[in-house]
């Protein structure tokens, strides 16, 4: 999946590159000038405050994001009859 991303710099902390807005190609082929129109409507909002912009397309693993909305599934072994413990609510 291909993400295609606003990063600015601000004249007042040029070291820290922000995030401003990401779309992905999906949303893009939806909305083809979606993500230019969000792009000047953020970059309006920053105003005098903004020193540079890159818009940049990140490759992004698909299954890693689809994974994240699976429920997590942990190993688990028997309790031993020594180990278990008494809990109190």
């Amino acid at each position: 999946m291909i993400v295609k991303s606003l990063w600015i710099r601000r004249k007042y902390d040029p070291s820290v590159p922000e995030l401003l807005t990401a779309w992905d190609e999906y949303s893009i082929e939806e909305n083809p000038d979606g993500f230019e129109a969000d792009v000047e409507q953020a970059l309006d909002k920053i105003g005098s405050d903004l020193m540079s912009y890159r818009v940049i397309d990140l490759v992004v693993y698909t299954p890693a994001i689809l994974n994240a909305f699976e429920p997590v599934q942990v190993a688990a072994k028997p309790l031993a009859a020594d180990d278990a413990r008494e809990i109190k609510l």
